[in-house]
């Protein structure tokens, strides 16, 4: 039993990896050195908790040894052209696959939502520090302990809470619970402006809704609902800056503030537009010279 709760609360650590990098950082534990051993050790805990005595080779791990194969083989055919750190990320990144690979159902349970749920009220707090502090006509993302991406990761490691919680809900009273306590974080990250991690998870609910029996879904479309009416209630604060979005995403609006030489200038593109830098660098309008510009990451002011 303790084995199973270490493993859940190691997986909730290592799925929220991101958040919880953004929050040492805000304790002033943030470097290179934390976020290796950090990553490292949360993988090599998760991978000491497995039970290989169930592994059973399967059509997955064979798609695994061809990934991992076929990187051994660059390596030795072309060199490693890479920086170190590229290289230690890309073990690391592989290695997540042996350390999940013999998760069960049951190791998505109450000390991984539990963990999961205090990092995502750390990191409500500080998102609405942030907020706060930074607010006015020119605030996209708030930026937390230095990070502009942080609120994305908050609203990530919400999200695993949310499809854990789903799987195991079996009762409407349980669910209004679970919509009360995770409602006001989930309109602080839309208000936060975090868009696409909202798309996915409204996707993964739906998904467990259509597989869950009938007594079960009626619970998960409860959890839909409160996401989507606190979503809108975000999007409805930050009504202007979601006006100003919405027309960078249906056409290229230029800022009327234009310094001397910027990329609205030279190829009409706003730098503060993600969508439009995107369309740029996946090379739409060949010889744009944006295209150069945002490649090299300077330009001449």
């Amino acid at each position: 039993m303790s084995g199973q709760l270490n493993r859940q609360f190691f997986l909730a650590i290592m799925v929220s990896s991101g958040a919880v990098l953004v929050l040492l950082r805000g304790a002033g534990l943030g470097s290179s050195m934390v976020t290796g051993l950090f990553l490292a050790g949360s993988t090599a805990v998760l991978f000491a908790f497995s039970n290989w005595r169930r592994f059973l080779f399967n059509e997955l791990d064979a798609l695994f040894v061809l990934l991992a194969a076929s990187a051994a083989i660059s390596f030795a055919l072309h060199g490693r052209s890479a920086t170190a750190q590229d290289t230690e990320l890309l073990l690391l990144s592989l290695a997540t696959y042996p350390a999940g690979r013999l998760l069960q159902k049951g190791d998505f349970g109450r000390s991984f939502v539990w963990t999961t749920s205090i990092i995502v009220a750390v990191g409500m707090l500080a998102t609405v520090y942030a907020l706060v502090t930074q607010w006015g006509d020119y605030l996209s993302k708030p930026v937390v302990f230095g990070y502009g991406h942080a609120a994305t990761v908050f609203l990530l490691s919400l999200g695993f809470a949310l499809i854990a919680i789903a799987a195991q809900l079996p009762d409407i009273r349980r669910a209004r619970i679970v919509c009360a306590i995770f409602a006001l974080p989930t309109f602080v990250f839309s208000v936060s402006l975090v868009r696409f991690i909202f798309v996915a998870l409204m996707a993964s609910l739906y998904v467990a809704a259509r597989k869950a029996p009938a007594s079960h879904r009626r619970s998960i479309l409860t959890l839909m609902m409160m996401v989507a009416l606190a979503t809108s209630a975000g999007i409805l604060v930050r009504y202007d800056t979601w006006e100003i979005l919405g027309k960078y995403i249906i056409s290229d609006a230029v800022s009327a503030e234009e310094p001397v030489w910027t990329p609205e200038v030279r190829c009409g593109v706003t730098i503060n537009n993600s969508i439009g830098v995107r369309t740029v660098l996946k090379g739409r309008g060949q010889g744009n010279p944006a295209s150069r510009i945002f490649r090299a990451g300077t330009w001449p002011i």
